[in-house]
């Protein structure tokens, strides 16, 4: 009509995605919050929503075993309603290719893990047990032998973090795409209950796989242990083997040869049936490097395995993932084609015509 100005009414709806991230990052946990808004299609209004966080970053080093809170919900601060879901990924990362001081220069995947396969990023306790102490223990049963927690292999891993939800009934998980539905319409300034209370880490998470190296130098009666440089220790080979009891037994010993790789076995040199330090003094007694006045001292190091890290300074990455949707029928069905059916009738319930909030 002549003389009046149309506007044209855009009836689907514009949904907002919003990312939080909980890092750890060397050791420590860092976070950044996004909130998260909706445009508004007519122009009278606005959708404007958050996702709700609480969280406080640990001053020190995380630890196994330790229990982080991690609050996450979600509120309705624009002026229409809304309905919500949220998702979680999570991931872990290392540093490569460090420079002359150390600093990685790049960073590559460990292993990541989705909500969409709950007993693999665990959300029930199917990998965690509680210990006698109450922590929580991964059970490594993916991997095989009693050195999964420290054979430093991450290759078919769950996930070595339990994530603590909060009031399960008032969100609906939904295997088909991973997300949480909250369980009605939000209206304004409605928040949900949390989703996530907190995260805990396994207690007895893989740290890596350490060799022990090994190594020897003879000196007079005078010479201090401080004294000897780090260029003149000897390396020796040391075989160690658990017993029955548990506890690492020394098996064997041996000396290098020039070339480094070749080895010369000690043996049992006092025929006590046992492997010692008493063993090694004998040999190099008959090879005429330990004479009279001398004095033999040892030195053990305990180094981590550059091929099998496991998750020893990694980084740990939790994204939380949230969406709002208009709360009509319409903007609903086109948006979450994929929605479970506690979440269909919900949606079949709605009045587009009431005004303010139309929970039921």
């Amino acid at each position: 009509m002549e003389g009046k100005e149309m506007k044209k009414w855009n009836k689907k709806a514009l949904a907002g995605v919003g990312l939080g991230a909980l890092a750890l990052v060397g050791g420590t946990f860092a976070y950044y919050n996004q909130t998260v808004s909706l445009d508004n299609p007519l122009g009278t209004g606005k959708y404007e929503n958050e996702l709700v966080e609480d969280y406080t970053p640990p001053t020190e080093d995380v630890k196994p075993g330790a229990t982080i809170d991690k609050k996450v919900g979600a509120k309705n601060t624009g002026d229409y309603p809304v309905m919500v879901r949220i998702r979680m990924d999570e991931k872990w990362t290392k540093g490569i290719n460090p420079d002359e001081n150390g600093v990685p220069q790049g960073t590559e995947d460990i292993i990541t893990q989705t909500s969409n396969e709950l007993t693999k990023f665990n959300i029930d306790d199917t990998k965690f047990k509680t210990g006698n102490n109450g922590q929580k223990l991964w059970l490594a049963t993916q991997q095989d032998g009693d050195d999964a927690d420290s054979d430093g292999v991450t290759v078919g891993d769950y996930t070595v973090v339990r994530k603590n939800l909060g009031d399960k009934n008032k969100w609906i998980y939904n295997s088909a795409d991973g997300f949480w539905y909250y369980y009605k319409v939000l209206g304004k300034e409605d928040a949900t209950e949390n989703l996530l209370e907190s995260i805990s880490i396994a207690s007895n998470i893989d740290l890596g796989h350490y060799i022990q190296e090994d190594y020897y130098y003879v000196g007079d009666e005078n010479t201090e242990k401080e004294s000897i440089l780090d260029s003149d220790w000897i390396k020796y080979k040391v075989t160690r083997e658990k017993g029955t009891d548990g506890k690492e037994k020394v098996t064997a010993v041996a000396l290098y040869e020039a070339d480094g790789k070749t080895t010369t076995a000690v043996g049992d040199q006092n025929k006590d049936g046992e492997i010692n330090a008493i063993d090694l003094a004998l040999w190099l007694k008959n090879q005429g490097e330990m004479t009279e006045g001398k004095k033999l001292f040892r030195r053990n190091e305990s180094l981590l395995d550059e091929n099998a890290t496991g998750y020893a300074d990694a980084n740990y990455t939790l994204v939380v993932t949230s969406q709002f949707v208009q709360a009509t029928p319409d903007a609903l069905r086109e948006a979450w084609p994929n929605m479970p059916q506690e979440i269909e009738k919900v949606v079949d319930a709605i009045d587009v015509n009431t005004v303010g909030n139309p929970n039921p």
